[in-house]
């Protein structure tokens, strides 16, 4: 598989579920280290640890309102 985004940073909001987790697992694949952005509720922590069990780089950020 070609890693089209190694090298980059994307910063991914509403990560936490539906298609923002799923774009976030997308660019960690593609190579990409992901700031995983979500609200307090959200499992951000879940999806950076998936993305981390197949070697991925991420890292959480939770939103304080």
């Amino acid at each position: 598989m070609e890693r089209r985004l190694e090298g980059k940073v994307a910063i991914i909001t509403g990560a936490g579920t539906g298609i923002g987790e799923a774009i976030a697992h997308k660019f960690a694949k593609e190579g990409a280290s992901v700031v995983v952005n979500g609200l307090p509720n959200d499992p951000i922590e879940d999806v950076v640890n998936s993305i981390r069990h197949y070697s991925g780089k991420a890292i959480p950020y939770l939103v304080t309102l």
